[in-house]
């Protein structure tokens, strides 16, 4: 795993089947009608993370790409690991004693106050010869308000 995986379109827009898809049932199908929750949400297995990759820009553009892949599928709830005890570079913060912000802080911050009111999330289209590292992705606040977010991968 590297920083252009978290960066790559197949690797963003297929996170979620990877982890879901067994003996070929597809468990976010029953978000339709249960609410899904994700408790610990973690980009690599490892909870110390890696520095350098879980701690860095990328990891956040990930974070909410992957957050509104999760809520475009009809999740309901995600929190982000966050070991207190422990220093973790795939925690939203850092080292104790300061415990400074870290991306993945700004991250969960971003999708909290873009998804605060429930939107319904318009998936962005990638057309054949346009690049998939620029993805606007619309929300629509109960049919009178909307939004946008861009992300630009570049």
């Amino acid at each position: 795993m590297n920083i252009s995986n978290l960066l790559s379109e197949k690797y963003t827009t297929e996170f979620w089947d990877r982890r879901f898809v067994t003996n070929d049932y597809n468990v976010l199908n029953d978000f339709d009608e249960y609410l899904g929750a994700i408790n610990d949400f973690k980009i690599t297995k490892d909870p110390k993370g890696k520095d350098g990759f879980t701690n860095t820009f990328a990891a956040a553009i990930f974070a909410i790409e992957s957050t509104l892949e999760y809520y475009f599928r009809a999740g309901y709830f995600i929190s982000f690991y966050n070991p207190i005890e422990e220093d973790s570079f795939q925690s939203p913060y850092g080292k104790a004693p300061d415990f400074a912000p870290g991306p993945l802080y700004y991250a969960m911050l971003f999708i909290t106050l873009s998804t605060r009111q429930y939107p319904y999330i318009e998936k962005p289209t990638v057309l054949k010869g346009t690049s998939g590292s620029i993805k606007i992705y619309g929300l629509r606040y109960f049919g009178t308000h909307y939004g946008f977010i861009i992300i630009n991968k570049d």
